[in-house]
């Protein structure tokens, strides 16, 4: 049995031979992305393979680029904590699929705050425990009482038109918390509003 097989067989072996070639690296990291440590060397193919199977394997990335870590964080939040050069869109990706993961976003601005906020209120609730846990995740500004009292800060200090948006649709009783900057005399004109300023951004 050639090396080739026995890591189409047996992939894990990838972390004790003695010789490696690109073929075996990428046989190895289509079955578990996490190999990728023992590889070494690595293509974009490889690397590529590893993410799609694994996200969290971009821990092991020598050479990160803005297209890889969004993949591998859409493939796994988690991997958000792995991200050298974290983006916007990476970390809204990331607080999209868990609320959890704002504990791994390195800049915190209001409005990644407020995503998070509306993310856990919809996946979790209002429980009292998970939230005395969840809000130590948050700047210390914005670990308040309850969600509620939070996301109210949060909606106050949000700068972004289409976040804001979003907390309006869901929770229209947040209207009074917006700044006078957006808001409307009804709930209709605020939306509309904000609609505005998202199509002249």
């Amino acid at each position: 049995m050639t090396d080739l097989e026995k890591i189409r067989n047996k992939p894990e072996l990838l972390k004790t031979m003695e010789s490696q070639t690109e073929e075996m690296i990428l046989v190895a990291v289509k079955q578990d992305g996490m190999l990728l440590q023992y590889a070494w060397f690595q293509s974009d193919e490889i690397v590529d393979a590893a993410i799609t199977q694994n996200g969290l394997a971009l821990q092991w990335v020598w050479d990160q680029n803005e297209a890889i870590c969004l993949k591998a964080v859409k493939q796994n939040w988690e991997a958000l904590q792995f991200v050298q050069e974290q983006t916007y869109a990476m970390c809204v990706r990331a607080i999209d699929q868990s609320c959890y993961a704002i504990q791994f976003v390195r800049n915190q601005s209001v409005s990644l705050i407020l995503r998070a906020l509306l993310k856990f209120r919809k996946q979790v609730g209002s429980n009292p425990q998970k939230w005395i846990r969840y809000k130590e995740f948050l700047k210390p500004e914005f670990r308040l009482a309850t969600p509620h009292l939070a996301m109210r800060k949060a909606v106050a200090e949000c700068t972004d038109a289409g976040t804001l948006c979003m907390v309006l649709l869901r929770f229209p009783e947040m209207e009074d918390a917006i700044t006078k900057k957006w808001r409307g005399n009804s709930l209709e004109h605020t939306l509309q509003t904000l609609h505005d300023a998202c199509s002249t951004t």
